[in-house]
């Protein structure tokens, strides 16, 4: 069903990520170009942090922004921008 006023094309990937314990961690990563423009995260019963960290600024320090213990402590890159999403929040990038 489409939302009047959204171009949002259709469905074509979901993932869903459960965690029971443990800290739940992706990676930086592209997601491709065929999956479209439009991302959406919904959190249920936890909240997260999402980081966006530009291209460039992650292949100036590939170290950093690829292991725990650096980006842990200085984030992936000093550019970043971090969006705190609630729990049962909806972001829509």
């Amino acid at each position: 069903a489409a939302l009047a006023g959204y171009s949002l094309g259709p469905l074509r990937d979901v993932t869903v990520n459960l965690r029971t314990a443990s800290v739940c961690r992706l990676d930086p990563h592209i997601d491709p170009l065929a999956d479209g423009p439009n991302g959406f995260v919904l959190t249920l019963l936890s909240g997260t942090v999402l980081t966006f960290s530009p291209i460039e600024s992650m292949r100036k320090d590939p170290r950093r922004a690829t292991d725990p213990a650096l980006f842990g402590m200085r984030s992936f890159t000093d550019d970043d921008v971090d969006c705190l999403c609630r729990r049962r929040a909806l972001v829509h990038f």
